[in-house]
């Protein structure tokens, strides 16, 4: 579970320091990093118990305090470092310097994400667990502007140049910064020890990583939170494949799944449009591009092509941020406590995933239901209003593509994973994290989550006469 380790030549391992993670140990003196100082993790995500090479870029000795994402000091690391200059091809290549030292982790660790002096992120895992979490790394690496820049600095740069690179690679051998690690995982991190998964043994894995064939072994609920955006075709088929062998799968998270990428040892490969075969097609890097051949819908209902954000409207329609309770008759929505009219607020700037309308019923969508291949779903909550753009809403959203397949939850937007969300900052306080935990209860216990599907209602005749008309039909 974890990127392509650095192995030092012989003699650089026999002279590596030797580190201690020491939780427990919260008083100080602790020393401090300065703001071009830095430290990576090699491998980033890795199990308790399994020791993880280090780069440290300071010079000398320092006791460094270890702390979780609310910056409560946990315990402290003695770490040994030298000065080592940021590359000029950070981005491309990453650090390929001899590490300075090696870092143990108790095997009694708890899984989760730390970071050293506050700032410097590192995963501990579990090799075995019934619950596992999806940890969007390869997107937190193309934001990651560690040495000055990263993929989005690129992209604009070749707009403002001309010249356009179809194929661009970006290193995961980058120290990773907490506002790049967090991003806006924050609220889920800061629940996971309360919520309804804690205490237990959390297998966290890194999105590169669930291409392995024993990746999801054991797994039972797969949690993909926050800004999942770039995601290999190997990691799909592996999620697909879980679920269509009955494994439950939640989704917290927004612009799921929108650029493709493919990964090779311990870099990200990223195909700006086109492919190797042919550089002029696809026409986009986006999966929702047809000419990709492998369409979001079925793996994960609401998504990107049918998504967007509230945040150019969210001045003049802040109540856009809502989610409104759709369909409250299913078990699943029974057991979220969510009656009719209920609203959750979420914040009103976030992205979404969503799904098309085909026609409004007195101001309540209707969804579009000849995009939707699944044997039983339900609409639990939208958000937007009725002048969304492109007429699509953010969709909360519940689906079973199969009667022997597992069952999929779809909450339609980052904000859950926020502060706003699942930390209880929000207009709904506690309520997202309630409603998240019933979630997760009903879908462990394997109760019927859906009602016999209602017989739908039939489309408007002006709405047929649009659809006809926009087909050329004549």
């Amino acid at each position: 579970m974890c990127q392509t380790a650095y192995h030092p030549s012989p003699l650089g391992k026999n002279r590596l320091h030797r580190a201690r993670l020491e939780l427990g140990s919260r008083d100080g003196p602790f020393g401090g990093l300065r703001k071009r100082d830095w430290i990576m993790f090699a491998p980033y995500c890795a199990d308790a118990g399994v020791p993880r090479f280090v780069t440290a870029s300071f010079q000398g000795r320092r006791r460094l305090r270890i702390t979780n994402v609310r910056g409560e000091i946990l315990g402290s690391v003695v770490l040994k470092g030298r000065h080592t200059p940021a590359p000029a091809d950070a981005l491309e290549n990453g650090v390929t310097t001899e590490p300075t030292g090696m870092l143990e982790i108790p095997p009694e660790t708890p899984a989760g994400v730390y970071f050293v002096d506050n700032e410097w992120a590192f995963v501990v895992s579990r090799a075995e667990a019934s619950c596992t979490v999806v940890l969007p790394v390869s997107t937190m690496q193309a934001f990651n502007l560690w040495g000055g820049r990263n993929a989005y600095t690129e992209r604009n740069r070749q707009r403002e140049t001309g010249p356009r690179l179809a194929l661009h690679h970006y290193s995961l051998r980058r120290p990773l910064a907490r506002r790049f690690a967090t991003d806006v995982l924050d609220g889920f991190l800061d629940w996971v020890p309360r919520g309804a998964i804690a205490g237990e043994h959390i297998r966290f894995i890194p999105d590169y990583d669930l291409a392995r064939s024993e990746a999801l072994g054991g797994t039972k609920l797969l949690l993909i939170p926050g800004r999942s955006e770039y995601w290999s075709r190997k990691s799909r088929r592996a999620v697909d494949a879980y679920v269509e062998n009955g494994g439950d799968v939640m989704l917290l998270s927004s612009e799921t799944m929108l650029h493709e990428i493919e990964h090779e040892d311990d870099r990200i490969v990223w195909r700006w449009w086109g492919s190797a075969k042919n550089p002029n097609s696809p026409a986009t890097p986006y999966w929702y591009d047809r000419a990709r051949k492998y369409p979001l819908t079925p793996s994960i209902g609401p998504n990107p092509q049918y998504g967007g954000s509230h945040k150019p409207e969210a001045k003049r329609h802040p109540e856009w941020g809502v989610y409104r309770v759709h369909d409250a008759r299913s078990p699943l929505a029974k057991a979220c406590d969510l009656k009719t009219c209920d609203t959750i607020a979420m914040p009103s700037i976030a992205y979404y995933d969503g799904l098309p309308v085909r026609w409004y019923q007195r101001g309540v969508p209707m969804l579009d239901e000849r995009v939707l291949p699944f044997y039983r779903w339900t609409l639990l909550a939208h958000s937007f209003g009725s002048d969304t753009p492109l007429r699509h809403i953010g969709a909360w959203f519940a689906f079973q593509r199969a009667p022997s397949s597992g069952r999929v939850v779809h909450f339609g937007s980052y904000s859950w994973s926020t502060m706003e969300g699942l930390g209880g900052q929000g207009g709904s306080g506690t309520r997202p994290a309630e409603v998240v935990d019933a979630t997760i209860r009903m879908l462990r216990s394997g109760a019927e989550l859906f009602v016999p599907q209602q017989m739908s209602a039939p489309v408007p005749l002006q709405v047929r006469l649009k659809s006809l008309l926009r087909r050329g039909v004549p």
